[in-house]
């Protein structure tokens, strides 16, 4: 074979092994990284604690004269 059809040749097939190789390396599946104690002592909201939490948050602003309870803001 001519060395131009090696040429071309390796032009088309080097970036195809390059997409299967990284695909082949994004497809294993990892364990979630091991957090420092400082990041994972916090414990996260959970739905209830979320939505009591905004509606006590509700309930201070329109007892503050918040928007849409017809008073005018201070």
């Amino acid at each position: 074979m001519k060395a131009s059809v090696w040429l071309w040749l390796g032009l088309i097939v080097t970036p195809v092994v390059t997409v299967i190789g990284t695909l082949a390396r994004l497809a294993r599946k990892e364990p979630p990284p091991t957090l420092p104690a400082s990041l994972t002592r916090h414990k996260r909201f959970d739905a209830a604690a979320r939505s009591e939490a905004t509606r006590a948050a509700l309930a201070r602003q329109d007892g503050a004269g918040g928007a849409g309870d017809g008073k005018p803001a201070d």
